[in-house]
């Protein structure tokens, strides 16, 4: 992890720690979307507890990368017309 036990978490994240999670569920994870576990995710949390999310980072989870749901892809302009179907713009596949 790239934080050091018992750090304070408002130095932590000004000394450019960063603190990342998923952006499907928010399940704490490393820089690569591998949910944390143990130690490292209790201090996590209790970053997140004492300062917030708003400076967590958003990736796509390991958490989620065989949920259906969090999966799908919303069609664009260009691939409604691509499909010639503009009445696809906006739906979820």
């Amino acid at each position: 992890m790239n934080f050091e036990r018992g750090i304070d978490p408002k130095k932590a994240m000004d000394i450019g720690i960063k603190i990342y999670r998923c952006g499907h569920c928010g399940t704490p994870t490393d820089e690569n979307g591998v949910p944390l576990t143990g130690e490292e995710l209790k201090r996590v949390t209790d970053i997140i507890d004492e300062i917030g999310d708003s400076k967590t980072e958003l990736l796509h989870g390991d958490c989620c990368i065989n949920d259906p749901y969090y999966n799908r892809i919303q069609v664009t302009r260009d691939m409604a017309l691509d499909a010639q179907d503009p009445s696809l713009e906006g739906e979820w596949i």
